[in-house]
């Protein structure tokens, strides 16, 4: 079962969906990360079985520095960000 809300992060307006289909926390803004390693290897696959290279990994706020959520997949051109949620 999918389930998707948006959520807002606080004097930002940027938009997340929370995705139990997705098994990693994946973005598309570089400049959102707090700390960044690029990666040359990997893709995510999307429901529509079209894939996206992973080019980075690293940690960014949703809550203005409050709280860190680590190991988020950067994908280049990604239009939505992502929240995994088992």
């Amino acid at each position: 079962m999918l389930v998707q809300s948006t959520l807002h992060a606080q004097n930002k307006g940027n938009h997340w969906y929370i995705d139990s289909g997705c098994s990693s926390h994946i973005i598309g803004e570089q400049i959102k990360f707090l700390t960044l390693k690029e990666l040359n290897e990997g893709i995510v696959t999307f429901g529509d079985n079209i894939a996206a290279k992973i080019v980075g990994k690293g940690t960014l706020s949703l809550d203005n520095g409050k709280t860190k959520t680590e190991n988020v997949l950067y994908v280049e051109g990604l239009e939505y960000n992502l929240l995994s949620v088992i």
